[in-house]
């Protein structure tokens, strides 16, 4: 079973895509009272391009949007302990460097998307291929999830930017110059309910902030949580 080091703390941001994540991430890292009591160290779990690099052996299927494509001889599975383990071992490296610190300061490792988004974005190509949303193969990946909790750094707190699609596209227009398909949309929505299945399981860990408030006030929503968070986790690691 994996053992967490203490004085250490694993942040995950979560949401579908233009929520405001990495925003939000950017800014957390900035922040002067968090960097008065936290040595933070900041990754990006998953990005397009290392979900294109670990679909390289089906890149003549279709790859209009990777994270929804359907690859009909690839079961969603594969891909989410794939990922899983490439961010679980990301993160085992930062956690080494971080315990090399001696500051006495919290140990703060935050993902920008970490293994939520493995399991959200499988439910979404399982989905997108015509499994029912109840139905054993969704069900399948969350077992197999949960499965894997006593044995990969599992977030102490994720947060999920809760960002309308609309609102969300309506940034991606002004970032990539494109709008969503029906696709996008459809996958998008999927995502979206699984991370609240996600959060029906886990309630304590995974907390959901209104993605449409301007990203001051998202900021002091995510500073309060995560004080409170870290705080209970300080007082325990210095009490032991």
């Amino acid at each position: 079973m994996a053992q967490r080091d203490k004085q250490s703390f694993l942040i995950s941001f979560e949401g579908i895509g233009a929520a405001g994540k990495s925003l939000q991430v950017d800014l957390l890292r900035k922040d002067p009272d968090l960097q008065k009591r936290m040595s933070i160290k900041v990754a990006k779990g998953v990005s397009r391009q290392s979900m294109q690099e670990s679909l390289w052996s089906f890149r003549n299927r279709e790859t209009e949007r990777l994270w929804v494509t359907v690859l009909p001889k690839v079961h969603p599975g594969t891909d989410m302990l794939m990922f899983i383990a490439a961010m679980n071992e990301n993160c085992l490296t930062m956690k080494d460097e971080l315990a090399s610190e001696q500051d006495g300061k919290l140990k703060v490792i935050i993902f920008d998307r970490y293994i939520d988004t493995a399991l959200t974005h499988a439910v979404a190509r399982a989905t997108l291929a015509g499994e029912h949303e109840d139905g054993p193969a969704i069900k399948s990946l969350f077992s197999t999830f949960f499965a894997l909790k006593g044995y990969i750094e599992w977030p102490d707190l994720t947060i999920v930017i809760d960002t309308p699609i609309e609102v969300a596209e309506g940034r991606a227009m002004k970032r990539e110059n494109h709008g969503y398909s029906e696709t996008d949309r459809k996958g998008f929505s999927i995502i979206s309910g699984a991370y609240r299945k996600l959060a029906s399981y886990e309630p304590g860990r995974v907390h959901f902030i209104d993605g449409r408030n301007s990203p001051e006030e998202i900021l002091s929503e995510i500073k309060k949580l995560i004080t409170e968070k870290t705080g209970a986790q300080w007082k325990k690691d210095t009490t032991a």
